[in-house]
């Protein structure tokens, strides 16, 4: 959540300065550029616990 959490806070200043970019974000053209720049700890995260 630590991930997540930093992009919602980048998301949120760069929305209150009027910026149009977002800090250290991926800019994806297709929707594979968009899955591969997430994180690989993310994928990790996701699996069902045992």
């Amino acid at each position: 959540m630590a991930f997540a959490g930093r992009r919602i806070v980048a998301f949120a200043t760069a929305a209150a300065l009027g910026q149009k970019t977002v800090a250290d974000s991926a800019d994806p053209k297709t929707l594979k550029d968009l899955v591969t720049s997430v994180p690989h700890h993310r994928e990790i995260s996701m699996k069902k616990a045992q």
